[in-house]
């Protein structure tokens, strides 16, 4: 029988991380003041999050505290001071877990923390089993999976991969792939990277003839299909919703408590209980593969907030107090009560440990009064001593011994009162000796990371002034090269020292363009953002290898190991020398990150585009020289879903569909045509946004004014390689553009 997964619930603050509890959580998950994802929601400052995580063990809840921003090189004391709080001190006031977004932080800490459990943030980007793979290289135990992906793919990584994975089963969407979003930096300096996004998606834009909230989603609820889900294998079901109040966290919680404790799917009834707390519209499209039928309703609908009632108030108190009292380790107790007249009565309580040693303690009372009635007896005593219930101990009739001269009598009171001051200072005495144990099997000589210590220990590469700057042109749309003349190629292209291209359309511009056109210029392939699929992503690369591709640009450490295999096992059994760039979409901001995708031995690795170039030149990194940066990476497709149709080139409106070890027909005719949908998204200012497809029908949303370095080049020395992004450009622009950054040209556009 498959094991029943974690309900993973979210708090805000410590009026939520309660109604977690009482609603069922079997973990919750929460942030410090700094440093986490989510900057709106209240959170916990030191002193509360110490409190925090030692309440939510009292009531047997583990805690993962997201510790999942991408932090600058200025801020990583900060960072380690916060790592210090959340994993020093008693066990009962330590994390169990940190999720991490930012290699840079994961290696700081577990070269400080051996010991410490993390947990790859969904905003690292990372979608297939050889991602897992190379996360628990790095040290990661659990990956939270991306809200895009299909019930297959979630099985297929679920069931193959050598760490756990969570998922997604209940609220907001991103529109963007997590990590993968710039519109909140771009569009008001508030970076979605570094838990400050605005949610731009929400407002309003237009294309082609719709109008209205395009970029904005229906909230996620798989509570119809809890037994599927279940059945993917995974580990742990997170609820979305650290900005939501204690009602919403209580309410949802509780009903998917209740799914999983029943081992059913949700009734209607349930379902609509869920959309009576909050919904903006309850949508399955990214787990069942229909992503055009996602869109949000034009406004949320929530129930009246309940957090401050009395009522409410008292339900969560009293579920608290039961979840406390069950999660205590109960201890079975002797007692032995002593009543002698003209003597103080006396009551000695003790326990055996796991380990066998005997702890006690012994209280006295004042003198038994002489009986009037009936004398106190053993079956009086143990009535008033058995009253253990708020306590971790328990006692048996038959443990308890007693010694009377049968002519006196004990006030009820003063038997509780006895039974009160003994039990109390034998937890206090059980408790120090359990802390104690706990310590002493802590083993500080483990075994540590190489991957780890080389990123801590590299000296860092200082800026370099004497190298050649190489340039490299990305080509987001391949119309650019396959319309044009091969002449036109040649003027556009000899300015660089490589070209990018898309990987699914890189045999198509080699064979008819790049060879006949006899360009100099090295033509390399980038890979998709997101492709779960390692079958799917090997056939490409094969593909792109045979037509002549000897350098790629990857997005994720997993992808890069998928290029190394692939070109370790070509079909002449040769080994082919193969080169890897990490592009931007690693979103490195550190050098220690930087050190991390170093062992990987790629030839350019592209910093965030958030990061100043003053400081990617100052660690001799590349980064944007011109463009449009790609503010969003959208699975479910803008162009379906705007016009509310199935993909006109036979795609399911959503990235397509691979099934591993698959030959069906049915497959072969859902592989997509060679194309790529654009269009323009308008916001309510008329800036307009580029958008295209790439061949599996995922989007990308490009910023309406471009990067413009060209009259400050000084600032770029020291960068190894200079990237200039081009999307809607005809060839005739591009060559101007050229030109006009060798002259120094100032125009509009953003610095970086």
């Amino acid at each position: 029988m498959t094991a029943k997964p974690e309900l993973l619930a979210p708090a805000g603050n410590m009026e939520a991380l309660r109604a977690a509890v009482a609603g069922g959580a079997d973990a919750v998950y929460f942030g410090a003041k700094s440093f986490s994802n989510r900057a709106r929601a209240k959170n916990f400052d030191d002193d509360e999050l110490k409190d925090a995580i030692k309440f939510a063990h009292s009531c047997g809840v583990k805690c993962h505290i997201t510790v999942n921003t991408r932090v600058r090189d200025r801020e990583m004391d900060e960072i380690l001071r916060l790592a210090d709080l959340i994993l020093c001190g008693e066990k009962d006031s330590t994390a169990d877990a940190l999720i991490v977004a930012d290699f840079g932080v994961a290696a700081q800490i577990l070269h400080r923390y051996p010991h410490a459990v993390l947990h790859a943030s969904t905003q690292t980007s990372m979608a297939s089993v050889v991602d897992c793979v190379e996360l628990k290289k790095i040290g990661f135990s659990r990956i939270v999976l991306p809200r895009e992906l299909s019930y297959a793919e979630i099985k297929r990584i679920s069931q193959n991969s050598p760490i756990e994975t969570e998922i997604f089963i209940h609220g907001a969407h991103c529109v963007s792939l997590s990590g993968q979003c710039l519109m909140s930096y771009v569009m008001g300096g508030r970076s979605g990277n570094r838990g400050e996004c605005a949610q731009p998606c929400r407002l309003s834009y237009s294309m082609n003839k719709s109008y209205g909230c395009l970029l904005s989603l229906a909230d996620m609820c798989l509570a119809g299909q809890i037994k599927k889900v279940c059945d993917t294998g995974t580990s742990s079901l997170k609820i979305e919703g650290r900005l939501k109040p204690p009602s919403y966290v209580y309410g949802v919680t509780k009903i998917y408590r209740r799914l999983l404790d029943e081992d059913r799917d949700a009734t209607p009834d349930e379902v609509k209980a869920l959309a009576e707390i909050f919904t903006r519209g309850f949508t399955s499209g990214y787990f069942d593969g229909k992503y055009y039928s996602m869109a949000a309703k034009d406004s949320a609908e929530k129930a009246e907030n309940i957090s401050e009632t009395r009522e409410f108030k008292s339900e969560i108190a009293a579920k608290v107090a039961e979840r406390q009292n069950s999660a205590k380790e109960k201890f079975a107790v002797k007692a032995r009560l002593k009543i002698e007249e003209n003597s103080p009565v006396k009551l000695e309580i003790s326990c055996t440990l796991k380990d066998g040693r005997v702890v006690s303690t012994s209280v006295e009372g004042e003198p038994p009064l002489k009986a009037t009635g009936k004398p106190t007896d053993k079956a009086m005593a143990y009535r008033s001593l058995s009253k253990l219930g708020d306590t971790i101990f328990y006692l048996s009739e038959n443990a308890l011994e007693l010694e009377t001269d049968g002519k006196t009598w004990i006030p009820t009171s003063a038997l509780n009162e006895l039974r009160r001051r003994a039990s109390a200072e034998l937890e206090e005495t059980v408790s120090a000796e359990l802390r104690k144990e706990k310590a002493e099997k802590t083993d500080d000589g483990c075994q540590r990371n190489p991957i780890i210590e080389q990123a801590i220990n590299k000296t860092k590469i200082t800026q370099k002034t004497d190298q050649k700057q190489e340039k490299a042109a990305l080509i987001v749309d391949p119309e650019l090269i396959l319309n044009e003349t091969h002449e036109k190629l040649k003027a556009v292209f000899s300015p660089f020292d490589r070209v990018y291209v898309q990987l699914a359309s890189y045999e198509r511009i080699a064979d008819t363009k790049w060879k006949k056109s006899d360009i100099s210029v090295e033509l390399c392939a980038y890979l998709p953002a997101i492709m779960p699929s390692d079958k799917r992503l090997e056939t490409l690369l094969e593909s792109a290898i045979n037509a002549g591709c000897r350098r790629f640009m990857v997005h994720t450490i997993g992808q890069a190991e998928t290029v190394k295999k692939v070109s370790a096992t070509d079909e002449t059994s040769t080994k082919i020398d193969i080169k890897i760039d990490f592009s931007y979409r690693t979103n490195i901001t550190n050098s220690t990150a930087a050190e991390i995708y170093k062992t990987y031995s790629p030839e350019d690795i592209y910093y965030s585009p958030e990061l100043p170039s003053s400081a990617v030149a100052r660690q001799n990194g590349s980064t944007f020289a011109y463009g449009k940066l790609p503010l969003m990476t959208l699975s479910d497709c803008i162009f379906t879903r705007a016009e509310k149709v199935k993909c006109k080139n036979g795609n399911l409106g959503g990235r397509w569909k691979y099934e591993e070890n698959s030959n069906s027909s049915e497959n072969r005719r859902t592989e997509p045509k060679p194309h790529s949908c654009k269009g323009y998204l308008t916001d309510r200012k008329g800036e307009k946004f580029f958008v295209i497809s790439d061949s599996d029908c995922v989007n990308y949303v490009f910023n309406s004014v471009p990067i413009w370095m060209g009259d400050r080049m000084k600032d770029l020395t020291g960068c190894k390689s200079l990237l200039y992004c081009f999307t809607d450009e005809s060839s005739d622009d591009i060559i101007r553009i050229i030109q006009e950054y060798a002259n120094n040209i100032k125009r509009t556009g953003r610095r970086i």
